[in-house]
Formats: structure tokens, sequence, C-alpha cells
């Protein structure tokens, strides 16, 4: 009975070695993602709870970090890539392994650098699949689920697509190198007192408007398009239209409108003629 019992405790040593090994040589082995900056309002939540963030932090699988107005933070995915994560934005660690990190932008914006010899970096982002082992891109997911994508340097492989340095995905799926803007300006002279500006832009894209009654702003639908009212004053009125998408870009376009009011005047000639 004594040698049997001898016998599993020395079997309990041995896969308790070998546990231990294991994480020695190849779990701890494989570089961690480190919260290697933060600054303002950024959280980690855990198994264990929440607790505000720190620099040095080391994430375990399922974690996830969200930052808050002015809230930033960057995170060290090994071998000099990152991923820096924009104010009002959350991001999940699905997976690390010695090939890759995958990581989901559940909302808000990332911006993301690899470099060769990095290990990869794989986005799930608005029910899209990102992957790059060498370059630059970013990431954003507004309230409604919109997505926005654009490669900034070397590739980015987006399902069965490639971007490439300078190419974009909009959230209607449709590629292009640069943000939409299309405005429908009103007459170039009018006596309303009331005109309506609309167009197409981004969708989801925020578009504002300065004009005489100062700026006014709205959001795009999900179509692209938008539609503002502006007051007019008395002579020329100097509009400006401006889309930013979701990644930060910006595009304008300006027109001028004349407001007059002024009655036409009507001269009338009588000729006296007498029989």
């Amino acid at each position: 009975m004594r040698a049997e019992l001898g016998a599993v405790l020395l079997l309990l040593l041995i896969l308790g070695g070998a546990a231990l090994g294991y994480r020695l040589f190849f779990v701890d082995a494989i570089p961690g993602v480190v919260l290697q900056r933060v600054e303002g309002e950024v959280r980690t939540h855990s198994a264990d709870g929440s607790h505000a963030s720190a620099a040095g932090e080391r994430l375990e699988v399922q974690d996830r970090v969200s930052s808050g107005v002015g809230g930033r933070a960057v995170l060290s995915i090994g071998g000099g890539a990152e991923l820096s994560l924009a104010e009002k934005s959350t991001i999940q660690l699905l997976s690390v392994d010695a090939e890759g990190v995958h990581i989901a932008l559940e909302g808000g914006r990332v911006d993301a650098t690899v470099r060769p010899g990095s290990r990869r970096l794989d986005l799930s982002a608005g029910g899209q699949e990102f992957s790059s082992s060498d370059g630059d891109f970013s990431a954003a997911v507004d309230e409604e689920g919109n997505l926005s994508v654009r490669s900034v340097r070397g590739s980015l492989e987006a399902g069965e697509r490639v971007l490439n340095a300078g190419e974009r995905l909009g959230p209607d799926g449709s590629a292009a190198e640069n943000l939409l803007l299309s405005v429908d300006w009103p007459p170039a002279r009018t006596a309303a007192a009331r005109v309506w500006v609309q167009g197409r832009t981004e969708p989801g894209a925020r578009v504002k408007i300065n004009g005489p009654s100062g700026p006014l702003t709205t959001k795009a639908g999900k179509d692209g398009s938008y539609k503002i009212e502006m007051l007019l004053v008395e002579g020329e009125n100097k509009l400006v239209v401006e889309a930013t998408s979701q990644l930060g870009e910006v595009v304008r376009s300006e027109s001028s409108l004349v407001r007059d009011t002024t009655a036409p005047t009507i001269r009338v000639q009588i000729s006296d003629q007498r029989p």
C-alpha cells in the first residue's frame, strides 16, 4: 500500500514539474501584450474586476482595455510592434501565441505599427478580420458599428482583398484613396432667409458647416447623406462644409451665396403725346 502511495505521489510530482517546466519554457517565454504608456482615464477589465490601468501592466487573454474622454494607451505586442488606443475606445485581447496577437476593436479607434520580424497582428473589427505582418494602419468603429480602415504603410489583409499604403476601406465596404465629400449648394443668389445645404460623404462621418449663423454639425446617415439648414444674412454669405471621418481625415468644400432682398427698381416712362 505504501509503495502504491509513493508511486502516486511520485507521479504527481513529475506531472507538476512538467507543467511548471512547460510554463517556464513555453508559456512565459512567449512575449505578452503590455501596456507601454497610459494617459488620462484608462481602465483594465479582467475576470477579477476593473481597475485603473498602469504602464508596465501585462494583459491576460480576454482582458479588455477601455479609455475615457482624453484617455489614451499604447500596447506593446512584441518585436517593436505597437497598438495605440485613442480616447473613448475599447479593445479586447483574444489570443496570444508565438506567431501573433489577436485583438478585437469593440469601439473607437486604434492605430497600429507592425514591423518586419515582429509578431503578426490580427484585428477583428466591425464584423471583419484584418491582418498585418509589416505595415501601419488605422481602424475605427463608431457606436452604430460603422467601420473605417486606412492602410498607411506596407499592406493590410482585409478578408479577400489587400489594402496597400494610401488605400482605405469605408463603412459601406467601398475602397478609395480619399474621403468623399459632395455638396449640393443652393442657388448662388437668393432672397430666402434660410437654405438647405445637403450632400453625401462617408457613413458615420461628422459634418460641420461654418457660416454667418455659426458652426452647425450633424452626422452622416447610413447611406452617407446629410442635410443642414443654414440661416443667411443680407449680402454675401461664405459657407464652408467640413467632413471628418472616424479616422480623423478631414475634407472641405466652400462656396459663397448672396442673399438679396432688395426690391427691383421699376422705371415707368410716360410720354406726353397729345393730338
